[in-house]
């Protein structure tokens, strides 16, 4: 950074994604109907939902010499997410109800991996970064994060190896049969949730996380700005432990020769649920480990941002998700391509990023910069000129930056340095 401190007051990102509902403006006018929507549709490769609520409370970033620089950031994190559900199945076995496009029998279209989970935990990582090399032209630099984590609280359900046969009777229930493969419940808390998300970040960090980089610098030689700059990094390296609440968190393996009516399964709460399933006989109950080790959302980053011309930019940012998407406890980072062309003052920036996502397809949004406030969304031209958005996303936060790294030496201090 060309500057001696940099400061992050406040930064906030929240997006919702999903490869099946649009969620374009008109579309979102119909809350009515909303709900039909999304759980009446059939899709092969199973319905995936993301939301993310990312929040980046007071961080810093030091220059302590020309070379190196030291920091500390906070930050807290939620993630939302479903994985590859089967609509019908889902449907059938949350509300008893088969979907209008459903083919009766229905069997699943293949072995599923489905599951639904809820995440939350704080960071207080540590940040180091040094040039490596630097001349007029090149400059090369690395750098890391080393991060406490703080668990807030884990909720997962999942399916896994599942496959089924969904039918009715002649009375019009629905009945599931020639079912396989295991269900698992997963709650970390106590019943005063409140409570336990304060124990856990009285009782200190319950996990480590890394972030590691390096980027390169091509630059003009008589004015020493960028005209390519490079950069790749691995980011959430690590895991977050839980303690399972062993009252509400079973694992149980699903009978074949067992004829499901899902009637009997729905409760009122996990307590019901889980004893519905228990006096059933649809499953039989297997052991549960009492702590679960949570890998973070481990990602790749690649950036390039090319100085095209004087105040014009354009910045291609790709990420890939590095973990398992078949773990029902693995937590995935968003697959995406990212071209953004900006233009860039000293005090205003104005920026159109352009996505491509395995999810949610192509988005389109805007983005401004204005002194230290900086707003904007990947998705808000999409949501207003496409009906087939699946989108919707904002960030905006407060980042300023204080004094010079590198000052003009006057004459008489390069005269002492000579000397020395």
């Amino acid at each position: 950074m060309p500057q001696k401190i940099d400061v992050h007051l406040f930064g906030a990102d929240f997006n919702l994604v999903n490869n099946v509902v649009n969620l374009s403006s008109s579309e979102i006018g119909k809350l009515d109907s909303f709900k039909e929507r999304f759980f009446n549709n059939i899709t092969p490769d199973g319905l995936t939902v993301r939301l993310n609520f990312d929040i980046v409370g007071p961080s810093a970033a030091v220059a302590i010499n020309k070379k190196m620089t030291v920091g500390l950031m906070t930050r807290g994190r939620i993630l939302l997410s479903m994985n590859n559900i089967d609509i019908a199945t889902g449907r059938a076995l949350a509300s008893s109800e088969t979907i209008d496009n459903a083919t009766l029998p229905y069997t699943t279209p293949r072995i599923n991996n489905m599951s639904m989970n809820l995440i939350g935990w704080g960071e207080i990582g540590g940040l180091f970064a040094i040039n490596l090399y630097d001349s007029k032209q090149h400059s090369l630099s690395g750098g890391a994060c080393l991060k406490g984590i703080f668990p807030g609280g884990y909720a997962n359900t999942y399916l896994t190896n599942f496959k089924a046969t969904i039918d009715t009777t002649a009375g019009g229930n629905v009945r599931m049969s020639n079912s396989s493969g295991s269900i698992g419940l997963e709650y970390s808390g106590s019943n005063d949730p409140l409570n336990s998300l304060f124990s856990n970040f009285i009782g200190g960090p319950k996990g480590v996380g890394f972030d590691l980089g390096g980027s390169y610098q091509y630059k003009d030689k008589k004015t020493g700005e960028y005209i390519l700059k490079l950069g790749a990094s691995i980011v959430d390296i690590g895991s977050i432990n839980f303690n399972l609440n062993s009252q509400n968190s079973r694992k149980f393996e699903l009978n074949s020769s067992a004829i499901i009516d899902p009637n009997t399964l729905q409760g009122d709460d996990m307590d019901q649920i889980i004893n519905n399933i228990k006096t059933s006989g649809i499953a039989t109950e297997i052991a549960n480990d009492s702590q679960v080790s949570i890998g973070l959302p481990t990602a790749f980053n690649l950036t390039a941002d090319w100085n095209i011309w004087k105040s014009i930019y354009l910045t291609l940012h790709m990420q890939r998700s590095l973990n398992d998407l078949n773990n029902p406890r693995s937590l995935q980072a968003a697959n995406f391509l990212n071209f953004t062309p900006r233009v860039s003052f000293k005090l205003f920036e104005a920026y159109l990023p352009v996505s491509f996502s395995d999810i949610q397809g192509t988005t389109v949004g805007i983005g401004l910069k204005l002194g230290p406030m900086y707003i904007g969304t990947n998705s808000l031209l999409s949501a207003v000129l496409s009906e087939t958005n699946k989108a919707i996303d904002m960030h905006m936060g407060f980042r300023f930056a204080l004094g010079k790294r590198n000052k003009e030496e006057k004459p008489e201090e390069k005269k002492a340095d000579r000397k020395s």
